[in-house]
């Protein structure tokens, strides 16, 4: 059996439900889901099956009702608020659809936020080489309002990885790309994971997920991986 402490993710009987309107809804029902460092996975769904709301609680942005959420062994529930905002800062990233980039500052100004708020020592080296590495090396100065989508949102994922988090969450990385942009970034999300980060990514592109290491679809409330070869 894996020691839990072992792994980037590991949910057990996860539950998590709201009231609105039409009453009590259940969106996650005694979910499990464990995820080495390192892998890639990706969960597909239709628009309101949980998948954000799984992400939220990934990232301590929201919590369960019920069951534990361990990043990197550490429980999420048992945490404060504030103390879920430092733990995600350090060692949480965040890969959105809509890039988020800060528009008034240049591409290696916005590499250098999470470092800071982590209290991480770098230099422009450090900055130089991941730009290098996703071929946006000539980029460093410039402003997010010039860049393609594309160059966008690999910023975006560098930003998200560069203090080397334990997980990173992608949320419809590709959403707003053309097929061979779309492509582009996924590549990126690969290379990353091989470096040893856990990514977690959800997407409806179903050949977004195809390019994951393990896939599931998020159905009534649990994650099934039945249905996929």
């Amino acid at each position: 059996m894996t020691n839990s402490d072992s792994l980037a993710v590991n949910l057990e009987g996860v539950g998590k439900g709201y009231t609105d309107a039409g009453g009590n809804r259940t969106v996650l029902s005694n979910l499990d889901l464990s995820i080495a460092q390192g892998q890639f996975v990706s969960i597909t769904g239709p628009s309101g099956s949980g998948k954000s709301t799984l992400l939220n609680i990934l990232g301590g942005v929201d919590l369960p009702d019920s069951g534990s959420v361990q990043i990197g062994g550490e429980r999420l529930e048992s945490k404060s608020e504030s103390q879920r905002t430092i733990f995600r800062r350090h060692h949480i990233g965040f890969v959105f659809q809509f890039f988020n980039l800060v528009p008034t500052l240049t591409v290696g100004e916005n590499l250098r936020l999470p470092l800071e708020l982590c209290k991480k020592k770098y230099d422009s080296t450090l900055i130089a080489d991941w730009l290098d590495r996703f071929h946006l090396g000539n980029r460093v100065d410039s402003y997010p309002g010039v860049l393609s989508g594309g160059e966008q949102q690999r910023v975006a994922i560098v930003r998200a990885a560069i203090h080397k988090p334990k997980l990173l969450l992608a949320d419809e990385p590709t959403g707003n790309l053309d097929n061979a942009t779309g492509a582009s970034v996924l590549d990126v999300l690969s290379e990353i994971a091989n470096q040893g980060t856990c990514i977690l990514m959800a997407t409806h592109s179903v050949v977004a997920a195809e390019r994951a290491d393990k896939r599931f679809v998020l159905r009534d409330g649990k994650l099934d991986d039945s249905a996929i070869s």
